[in-house]
């Protein structure tokens, strides 16, 4: 990406709520429009190569971590992505735990090392177009929610390793930001 530029995925942020310097720093009404219902465009293909291409570009978590967004998320989470990969995250949700459950493929385990470094397009291209057996969530979850669940898996990864991923402070990566860090970037 262009520096001083805006990634299109990351327009709908500013229907959000979120800072408008986030869009750009001159007049973020000359952002690219997006539709009103927070939804955004997506310039990724469903391809493999686009895949890591998005997992290399999406970055940074365009909301910051907030309480309200947790508690939003756990009720979303527990029920589009907990039924597979568990309340906790360990992939060992209620449809591959039940007796004489026959579930086609073993759901990622979100606590593993691979999915806590992964980065947040891994996440989100796999809500937007589904990965092996898990279909995407495009007609669930909202951009603005996609993203406040990903905040959500993120604190199960936190718990996992003891770590801390609330409003106040973020010790699993430094990539998002606490709503308290937000504040001190956006005091002018």
């Amino acid at each position: 990406m262009v520096d001083g530029t805006v990634h299109a995925a990351m327009t709908g942020v500013y229907y959000a709520g979120v800072a408008p310097w986030m869009l750009c720093e001159e007049n973020a009404a000359n952002a690219i429009a997006a539709p009103l219902n927070g939804e955004a465009p997506f310039s990724y293909q469903d391809t493999e190569e686009d895949r890591l291409r998005c997992e290399k570009e999406m970055t940074a978590n365009p909301f910051p971590i907030t309480k309200e967004g947790l508690d939003r998320a756990k009720p979303l989470y527990d029920i589009y992505c907990g039924v597979c990969h568990g309340v906790k995250g360990d992939g060992q949700g209620v449809l591959v735990t039940v007796p004489d459950a026959k579930y086609p493929a073993a759901p990622k385990n979100l606590l593993g090392d691979d999915m806590i470094g992964a980065g947040n397009g891994r996440f989100y291209f796999a809500m937007v177009y589904g990965k092996n057996v898990m279909g995407g969530y495009t007609d669930k979850l909202s951009y603005e929610e996609r993203w406040q669940v990903m905040h959500y898996i993120r604190s199960l990864q936190a718990k996992s390793k003891n770590l801390e991923y609330s409003e106040k402070a973020n010790s699993l990566s430094n990539i998002e930001k606490p709503a308290e860090q937000q504040k001190e970037l956006t005091t002018f």
